[in-house]
Formats: C-alpha cells, sequence, structure tokens
C-alpha cells in the first residue's frame, strides 16, 4: 500500500491529540514502515517486517520490546506507572498515554523497541512478515 495512501486512512481512523502525536514523531523514525496491523483495526509501526508497535485505543500503545530486553528491564519498567505487562511472557508491553506529557517516554520506548527488534533480526539473519507472526 502506498503511503500516502495509508495516511489518508489514518486519519480517518486515529482520533484524539495524543495518538497523533505519536503517530507523527514515531512515522519518521529511519527504517519504519506504516501498514495495517496484524493485530488492531488501527495502523501499525514495522521494522524489516516485523510488526513493533500498534494501537488498541487512542490511549493504550502496544510495544514489542522483545521478551530479553523486557526481562532485564522489568525492575526499571515496573516503576513506570504506565507500563502494563502481559499476564504471560512476552515480547510486548503496553503502554497507557494519559497525557501529552506521556508521548516523550512513549517514543524513547519506542526506539528502544526499534534498536531492540533491529538487534533480534540481525541475530535471526532473516526479515520476519507480519503473516509470519
Amino acid at each position: 500500500m502506498r503511503r500516502s495512501s495509508l495516511r489518508s486512512r489514518t486519519n480517518l481512523r486515529l482520533s484524539g491529540k495524543l495518538v497523533k502525536a505519536f503517530f507523527t514523531a514515531a512515522s519518521r523514525t529511519p527504517g519504519i514502515e506504516v501498514a495495517p496491523s496484524a493485530w488492531t483495526r488501527f495502523p501499525a509501526f514495522f521494522l524489516e517486517g516485523r510488526e513493533i508497535a500498534h494501537f488498541h485505543s487512542a490511549r493504550e500503545l502496544d510495544i514489542r520490546l522483545t521478551r530479553s530486553l523486557i526481562s532485564q528491564g522489568k525492575p526499571t519498567l515496573r516503576l513506570a506507572p504506565n507500563v502494563e505487562f502481559r499476564p504471560h511472557r512476552s515480547d510486548w508491553i503496553s503502554y497507557r498515554l494519559l497525557s501529552m506529557a506521556d508521548i516523550q517516554p512513549a517514543l524513547g520506548l519506542f526506539h528502544i523497541a526499534v534498536e531492540a527488534n533491529q538487534h533480534e533480526i540481525r541475530l535471526r539473519g532473516t526479515s520476519v512478515t507480519a503473516q509470519g507472526q
């Protein structure tokens, strides 16, 4: 799908200043593509074919930090009131956007996710397609 046609669709589907602020900044990240999510009805952010972030609602963002990074950083991540963990071991965390002050921390986690997923992709030696997840 061409980026311009997706952008016009996302403007209709993503509402709220928090989502728009995050979406605008995250979509400018080098190597990131925006495409339909495999998990939600909202657009998602992909790195080399691997979905690394998507919205579930205007206030709930899932970020794929990777299992190893979550395990290493769990003590610190637990201190963040906006972070929620899955009940089972997972590559993903949820981040609640409650105010504009939450955008920068969410973008920080997003950029950490980009680096962590680049590392995993290099270790595996291949890109992952959205369908193969």
